[in-house]
C-alpha cells in the first residue's frame, strides 16, 4: 500500500520591497503595479503611502510593495530602508529612480543595475585639496546570482520601449554605480576622475544609493530574512552642464520595466 501525499502547503510569496525618491519614479512604480493582481494602495498610520501588488504567475507570485523616501539624499534613503524592513520583513529590496551617466556607452533612456555601489563622499581634506576614500558596497551573492541569470537569458540586453514614447529601444547595463551628497553636473568632474579611478567600469551617479546600501549591511546581520539588494537606475542625463529634467519620465519608466523583467528570477 503506498504512502498517502502530504498535502501541499501553499507557500507565502516572496516580498520585495522598492524605495523610489522623485515622484516620477513612484509614477512609474504605480503604472506598473496597477496591470498587477491584487493591487491596493493604502496609507501607513505613519502617514506614507504605500501601493502593493502581486506579480508574476499565479504558481509563484512575487509581493512588490513600493514606497517613497521622505526626502532626497543618503540620510532618507537609509532611514526609509530600516523603516520598511521593520514593517514588511522583505527577501529583497530594491531603489529603482533615476541617475546620469558617467560612461559614454550608456544613453540617456538606458538602465543601469548596479554590481556594486562606491561612495565617494569620504575624504580627508588637506591643503593640496581633498584626497578621496571610496567605501565600495558590494551586491550580495544571491543578488548577484538573480541578476546574472537574467543577463544570461538574454541574448542582447535590450528592451522594447513599452511606454510608447517614441517607440525606442534601450539598454541594460550592469556596473558599478558612484553615490554621494553632491550633485554631479560637470563632465570634467574630479568626482567623475576618482569614481573611474576606483572602478573603470563605474557607469552613473547618483545621491542615494550609498545611504541605501550601507544600511542594508548594517541591518542584514539583525534581519535574517533580507538576501540582496538591487539598485535599478534609468538614466535621465549625462551628469554634466546639460542636466535637465526633460527625460526624467522615461528613465523612470524604463528602471520599473527592468525591474519588472528582473522578478521571475527571484
Amino acid at each position: 500500500m503506498s504512502n498517502p501525499r502530504k498535502p501541499r502547503v501553499a507557500k507565502k510569496p516572496p516580498t520585495v520591497v522598492v524605495s523610489t525618491v522623485l515622484p516620477v519614479a513612484a509614477c512609474a512604480m504605480s503604472a506598473m503595479l496597477r496591470n498587477e493582481r491584487r493591487y491596493d494602495a493604502y496609507r501607513l498610520d505613519s502617514g506614507e503611502r504605500v501601493e502593493e501588488a502581486l506579480v508574476g504567475p499565479e504558481s509563484a507570485p512575487v509581493r512588490v510593495v513600493t514606497m517613497r523616501t521622505a526626502d532626497r539624499g543618503q540620510l532618507a534613503a537609509a532611514l526609509a530602508l530600516a523603516h520598511v524592513c521593520g514593517l514588511f520583513e522583505p527577501r529583497f529590496v530594491a531603489m529603482v529612480d533615476v541617475a546620469g551617466s558617467i560612461d559614454r556607452r550608456v544613453d540617456v533612456g538606458d538602465v543601469v543595475i548596479a554590481d556594486s555601489v562606491i561612495h565617494y563622499e569620504p575624504r580627508r581634506v588637506t591643503a593640496d585639496g581633498p584626497c578621496r576614500r571610496a567605501v565600495v558596497h558590494a551586491v550580495t551573492p544571491t543578488a548577484g546570482r538573480i541578476v546574472q541569470d537574467l543577463l544570461s537569458s538574454m541574448w542582447e540586453a535590450v528592451f522594447a520601449d513599452r511606454d510608447h514614447a517614441g517607440g525606442s529601444m534601450f539598454r541594460l547595463h550592469h556596473g558599478g554605480i558612484g553615490s554621494g551628497d553632491a550633485v554631479v553636473t560637470d563632465a570634467e568632474s574630479e568626482i567623475r576622475a576618482f569614481l573611474r579611478s576606483v572602478n573603470e567600469k563605474t557607469l552613473a551617479v547618483d545621491t542615494e544609493s550609498a545611504g541605501f546600501t550601507h544600511a542594508y549591511q548594517e541591518y542584514a546581520e539583525r534581519m535574517p530574512f533580507l538576501k540582496g539588494w538591487f539598485v535599478i537606475r534609468g538614466i535621465s542625463d549625462r551628469a554634466d552642464r546639460d542636466k535637465d529634467h526633460d527625460r526624467h519620465r522615461i528613465a523612470a519608466v524604463h528602471a520599473a520595466d527592468v525591474l519588472r523583467t528582473l522578478l521571475p528570477f527571484l
